[in-house]
């Protein structure tokens, strides 16, 4: 090009928006020429160019009316221009090739024919450059999160995992699984899912240092890759993580929903020995905590393959268990604290098992909501705990709905049909129902309630205070009662944070409105929520779970309260 009648080469971007012209590449005899900003006739040129997708020169600047600064152009050597369209996939047609000529009437016949087909090369090669770049974004990243793939985060993961061996060190990886996705994909739609794992992602990245990796699994999977942490340091990372999804997310503008994650944690060399090992490792800590509800972490304990075969062992019984008759309800009853007078029951499951006996609820209700299982064993627990107290006019009894059940489409239909089959007053009917079952999707949760309500049918709030408790939705749930968490009855007499919690929660559930129930009660805690003001009270100081005749027995007779 020095020695030739060609002074310079430039590839240009037009922004229409801004009208202004951007080089992007240059080859010139002089680096001025180069670095140099464009002048107005060259920038009239480009726009013609970009917005007609033609071909444009102008052979002879100092001669042309049409300019104003042939003079600055020719203080550079230029005295002559051309300007094609480059074509491509994601330039068109806002590219163009700049060339400048040292002499007037460059730009012949022949000269233009070889140069449009120099155009057609740049073109051709930004074409594929493109594609390349799209087919390397597509190989490493996911197009919903934008996060790095299985296949980058394994490369990744190869990496960190040779630096460890290399210098002793350690690597630990999360292995999270969003709960009850699928309920978000049917509440929300694909569309809705795909923005859940987006907001996800971002608030994941949010708890994690540069030298990480945050990656889609696949699904509503995600790993986390922690170079050179311990499981402990990545326990923290978990922490923070759970704390991060706990804030509201807004879908659409208007739809709300909390999520949960439940998060395995596994440590190279110790918890795996390879990639596939260390993976494993951490999804099976992970489904160990998805069989006790979620929303919490969990690291690796070796074992865990025999908890699984346990697992199915368990899951094919409990497929057999509804068809044998193998549950029963029992009763354990509620009073007044006031009076002392037996206000309702609270139906409990169990399964009798034939072979291994009594099975604690915390051992298959996961696995039944798990599996699909809780809609058929919870509606048998609705029919029949309707069916034997119906006739008991005056007494409540109260049924726990899981969250599965709870969105599931058909559930006041169901309740309603049950109701009239079994004769149950309405009224009669309280449905108990956790925080987590209402926080995936508020305004279907609120619906439903207020379906609930129209039905004559009460609900109230189970596990008060283990959850969101959040007092801005509280009180935008058409709720009847709270029912305070054993977990802080127990402590009421000896912790004073948890005093004060228990009488926190019951001053500010009268001030909604609500009535108050605490669970758990077997010492002179009943004293003490007494004069707090707590409405009820169900625990082994009253009864203990009975089957059917011997609750109704107990809840013929008054409780005799103590005082202070």
């Amino acid at each position: 090009m020095e020695d030739g009648e060609l002074l310079a080469a430039l590839i240009v971007h037009y922004d229409s928006t801004l009208q202004r012209c951007t080089i992007l590449n240059a080859h010139a005899a002089e680096e001025q020429i180069e670095t140099r900003l464009l002048i107005g006739s060259e920038v009239d040129s480009i726009r013609e160019c970009v917005q007609q997708n033609r071909v444009v020169v102008r052979n002879d600047l100092a001669g042309d009316p049409g300019d104003d600064d042939p003079a600055d152009l020719a203080k550079l050597g230029i005295r002559a221009l051309a300007v094609f369209p480059l074509t491509s996939n994601n330039h068109s047609p806002e590219v163009a090739l700049l060339l400048c000529g040292r002499e007037s009437f460059f730009f012949d016949e022949p000269e233009l024919k070889l140069l449009l087909e120099v155009a057609g090369d740049i073109s051709f090669a930004m074409a594929n450059l493109d594609k390349s770049q799209e087919l390397a974004y597509l190989t490493h990243f996911d197009k919903v999160t934008d996060l790095p793939n299985r296949l980058l985060l394994t490369d990744r993961l190869q990496q960190a995992m040779f630096q460890a061996d290399s210098y002793q060190g350690i690597v630990s990886i999360l292995y999270m699984d969003i709960d009850r996705f699928k309920q978000v994909n049917d509440s929300f739609g694909h569309a809705g899912g795909d923005e859940v794992l987006r907001r996800v992602a971002e608030r994941i990245g949010a708890c994690v240092g540069k030298a990480d990796t945050v990656s889609r699994w696949g699904g509503d999977e995600f790993i986390v890759l922690l170079p050179g942490q311990s499981a402990g340091d990545a326990a923290g990372v978990a922490s923070a993580i759970s704390r991060a999804l706990h804030s509201l997310i807004v879908l659409g503008g208007s739809r709300e929903l909390f999520v949960s994650c439940s998060i395995g944690i596994a440590e190279y060399p110790h918890k795996g020995g390879d990639i596939d090992a260390l993976i494993n490792s951490a999804r099976s800590a992970m489904s160990a905590i998805k069989e006790q509800g979620g929303n919490n972490y969990r690291h690796f304990v070796a074992g865990g393959d025999q908890a699984f075969d346990d697992g199915l062992e368990l899951e094919t019984s409990l497929r057999q268990a509804l068809g044998q008759k193998q549950f029963r309800l029992y009763y354990q009853p509620q009073i007044d604290i006031v009076s002392g007078r037996v206000l309702g029951l609270e139906a409990l499951l169990r399964w009798h098992h034939p072979t291994q006996g009594m099975i604690a609820p915390d051992r298959f209700i996961p696995l039944a909501e798990k599996t699909g299982l809780i809609i058929p064993i919870g509606e048998w627990v609705l029919r029949e705990a309707c069916s034997q107290v119906a006739t008991q006019h005056g007494l409540k009894v109260a049924v726990n709905l899981s969250a599965r059940q709870f969105h599931q489409k058909d559930l006041v239909a169901m309740i309603r049909r049950i109701l009239d089959e079994t004769g149950m007053p309405p009224v009669n009917l309280e449905l108990e129902i956790t925080e987590s079952a209402l926080i995936y999707d508020v305004e279907l949760a609120i619906a439903t309630m207020e379906q609930l309500n129209d039905l004559g049918v009460s609900v109230s709030l189970d596990d008060f205070g283990t959850g969101y408790s959040s007092l801005s939705y509280l009180k935008r749930f058409p709720i009847d009662m709270l029912k305070i968490d054993k977990s802080f009855i127990d402590e009421v007499t000896t912790d004073p944070d948890s005093n004060v919690i228990v009488k926190t929660i019951i001053v500010m559930a009268h001030s909604l409105g609500l009535k108050v129930i605490a669970e758990g009660v077997e010492t002179k805690q009943l004293t003490m929520l007494r004069e707090h003001g707590c409405d009820q009270a169900q625990g082994y100081l009253i009864a203990r779970p009975l089957l059917c005749q011997e609750a109704l027995e107990v809840a013929a007779q008054t409780f005799v309260v103590p005082t202070l």
